[in-house]
């Protein structure tokens, strides 16, 4: 084997996938975050009411469960709008008031206790999930020890 071959073998082959990997590692991280909240909250419900958690995306699927209106840490899979707001636009009074349902966002959610269903996201906000909400706690001290 040529000496060129053998230092590339040795040295040079193991130092590029090294250098690989932690490029890897660290664009990881970045796309994470980029993905979205991690976990939302209830919000725009009044104190005396609650979110309706349905089976289905839309009010016209049964209720399951309700969610109370300071509900936190709700980790969501997916959010689906049925009708394009563009198609939306180009509907008739009419033809929005039947499908009204449609032109909202729903989110399937599952509570800290495992209750999966979907909400309407207009009744969603952006929140943290508990061990998040901690650890950004304890490393925001405010000095004093």
């Amino acid at each position: 084997m040529p000496r060129s071959n053998k230092i590339f073998s040795l040295f040079l082959f193991p130092l590029l996938l090294l250098a690989g990997i932690v490029l890897l590692s660290a664009c990881a991280p970045a796309r994470a975050e980029a993905d979205g909240p991690d976990a939302w909250r209830v919000a725009n419900v009044s104190a005396n009411s609650s979110l309706n958690v349905r089976i289905g995306p839309g009010s016209d699927y049964p209720r399951i469960d309700s969610l109370a209106p300071d509900a936190r840490h709700l980790r969501y899979t997916e959010c689906v709008p049925y009708i394009n707001p563009g198609i939306w636009e180009n509907f008739s009074p009419a033809q929005q008031s039947r499908f009204g349902d449609l032109h909202n966002h729903w989110c399937f959610v599952i509570t800290e206790d495992f209750v999966k269903g979907w909400v309407n996201k207009y009744y969603l906000a952006e929140d943290s999930l508990p061990n998040e909400a901690a650890s950004t706690d304890a490393s925001s001290g405010d000095g004093s020890e």
